[in-house]
């Protein structure tokens, strides 16, 4: 029960004290970078930082999807 509550802070708790999001790729499309399932971290950043080959997280449909791809 411990170890499970220490893996809890690791992969949750401890990366958002230092600004990230955790969050879990729901589709096939970022294949084979991340597979579906994959856990990834997310920081914020101004739009006018992201460059050409950066990999994005953003939101689809008002918020009611989240989507991860690669700026071409």
């Amino acid at each position: 029960m411990i170890i499970f509550l220490i893996l809890i802070l690791l992969v949750v708790l401890v990366p958002r004290i230092f600004g990230l999001t955790p969050y879990i790729i729901e589709d096939k499309e970022m294949s084979p970078y991340y597979a579906q399932g994959n856990l990834i971290y997310v920081r914020p950043k101004n739009t006018n930082e992201i460059l050409v080959g950066d990999i994005i997280t953003y939101y689809e449909n008002s918020g009611k999807k989240i989507s991860t791809r690669r700026v071409i």
